[in-house]
């Protein structure tokens, strides 16, 4: 978790061409702690409430990197297109 915020913060520090590098690893970190905390359920090392919880934070935190990735996409797309 602490890696994927530290990716994140990143993405504002590094050159927009290298942004896709960072989006892809937080998106595969996002799907490891669903995994981990799906595991952790169906084990019943945590209650369904925290699994709810903290389920529910790593969607807003995906929802906002989608989002982010979208843009980047697009405006990549759009540079590519004012070369060609």
């Amino acid at each position: 978790m602490y890696e994927m915020i530290q990716n994140i913060l990143y993405l504002n520090k590094i050159e927009k061409s290298k942004r896709m590098y960072y989006l892809n690893k937080i998106d595969a970190i996002l799907n490891c702690q669903r995994i981990y905390l799906r595991i952790m359920k169906n084990n019943h090392w945590i209650d369904e409430k925290k699994f709810n919880i903290a389920i529910d934070k790593i969607y807003e935190i995906g929802k906002n990197h989608r989002r982010t990735a979208k843009i980047l996409c697009q405006k990549q797309y759009e540079i590519n297109l004012m070369k060609n």
